[in-house]
């Protein structure tokens, strides 16, 4: 038991204690309820037993909010379907008083996948201004189109989404470095299953307090170090601009490579194999894995690949 239980339980317990309190001075009654009338021990038995059901209602949803936040997270559809239009299925609309609290939390949400860009609004074609981010709260990953649409069509989140937000009472979001990880592959698998979309590599993982990048990642073992770097600086380079950038590791430094390669199944800035040969930074884990199960030997990059590519690092 943690102090959060310990503190839920004095709450109980101290609303069961000014039940009976107020029920007592309000009827002029004694301590000691072997003296009370019949009619108000009852009444007193029904105000007893709502207030109980009300507090196992409140247990019965800390247990879900245990369970959500320890399960693997899921993902929430941005639409649930389409109709015969091709428009996003409609969702009943929110009540009022929640839509700005439900929209604070979606958009407050820690960002654990960025890609360069935007998506086109579905609601308004033509128009590219939906973020190419997602979030997570720990239990739920949604992409960043979802408040987009809340904010700019009034089309609410998914219902389970939705529930999770507003049963849990709007939680104060604290998501672990380990439920990040997770969240973050998560997504990666979603949008490397996605048919022609390449995945882009993160050069780190985010930023400390002070701004510094972090890359909370396993060493590269030395028995593979050499083929890596070959491979990530070989692959075909389909992005390039002249001279170099800062180094985010050695302030005042200016020799990270301003270009991008790809494989065709994953894309990665230069800064990546030049952070790994200059201070040992590692490259994600999950392109070290596509690396080794290719046995090092890069692909071929055809034109089509090339253009689908250039499309994830520029945007439309």
């Amino acid at each position: 038991m943690d102090s959060d239980d310990l503190r839920f339980i004095t709450q109980r317990d101290q609303a069961m204690s000014e039940h009976l309190a107020d029920f007592v001075e309000r009827h002029g009654l004694s301590s000691d309820r072997s003296q009370w009338p019949e009619d108000l021990e009852a009444e007193f038995f029904v105000q007893r037993t709502e207030l109980e059901s009300t507090w196992y209602r409140k247990a019965d949803i800390r247990a879900e909010r245990r369970r959500a936040f320890t399960e693997p997270p899921r993902v929430a559809p941005v639409f649930d379907g389409r109709e015969e239009s091709g428009r996003p299925s409609h969702r009943r609309p929110l009540a009022k008083k929640l839509q700005q609290p439900l929209l604070n939390y979606l958009e407050s949400a820690p960002i654990i996948w960025s890609e360069p860009g935007f998506g086109e609004d579905e609601f308004a074609p033509g128009e590219f201004d939906v973020p190419l981010n997602y979030r997570t709260d720990g239990a739920w990953i949604w992409a960043d189109a979802v408040p987009h649409y809340f904010r700019k069509h009034g089309f609410p989140p998914a219902r389970e989404l939705k529930r999770h937000i507003i049963d849990n009472e709007f939680p104060s979001i604290t998501v672990d470095d380990e439920r990040r990880s997770h969240a973050r592959e998560v997504v990666a698998n979603l949008r490397t299953s996605e048919v022609g979309v390449p995945r882009l590599a993160h050069v780190y993982d985010g930023r400390d307090a002070d701004g510094r990048p972090v890359a909370d990642r396993p060493p590269v073992p030395n028995e593979i170090l050499t083929p890596l770097l070959t491979y990530l600086e070989s692959a075909p380079i389909i992005l390039s601009a002249r001279g170099f950038d800062a180094d985010e590791f050695a302030p005042g430094d200016h020799d990270v490579p301003l270009n991008f390669h790809t494989d065709g199944t994953w894309i990665w800035a230069g800064a990546v194999p030049h952070y790994l040969r200059k201070h040992g930074i590692p490259p994600e884990l999950a392109l070290i894995r596509h690396v080794i199960d290719h046995g090092f030997r890069v692909a071929e990059v055809d034109d089509e690949t090339t253009q689908r590519a250039l499309a994830v690092i520029t945007g439309p």
